[in-house]
């Protein structure tokens, strides 16, 4: 559904600098809008549009930095400082994926084992299998 998650993203680029105000909830976060436009390849327009129009700048906003910017692993850090284990976890694994240290997939998985989200585990056990050749 690539082509309905641009629109959207286009949509909430046009509301720039209240998106950070309309995010201050549990669900969905700062960085998880960050994630997605960090999957849609858009980041750059995210943080150009919304994190740098932000005139209150919070531990969110760096958070989302980091994520606009690939350091997954600051993200983990600034997440987990925040409070937020499950967004934290997901910052964990994502790290992971992009290859961070041993101790991101090893964090995501507590995180994800404890709760029983499997199909995080699934993606965890992927990494830590050989590959095929």
């Amino acid at each position: 559904m690539r082509d309905e998650a641009d629109r959207v993203a286009s949509e909430l680029l046009e509301w720039g600098e209240v998106v950070p105000g309309a995010l201050c909830v549990p669900f969905p976060t700062l960085a998880d809008a960050a994630w997605a436009f960090q999957d849609l390849g858009r980041q750059d327009e995210f943080a150009a549009r919304v994190l740098d129009a932000d005139v209150i700048k919070s531990p969110w906003n760096d958070a989302a930095r980091a994520i606009c910017d690939g350091d997954f692993a600051l993200a983990a850090k600034l997440i987990a400082e925040i409070g937020h284990t499950a967004g934290a976890a997901y910052a964990h694994l994502r790290a992971a994926e992009a290859g961070g240290e041993e101790a991101h997939r090893m964090a995501a998985e507590e995180f994800y084992r404890a709760v029983g989200a499997t199909a995080f585990l699934k993606r965890l056990e992927a990494l830590a299998a050989p590959p095929v050749r």
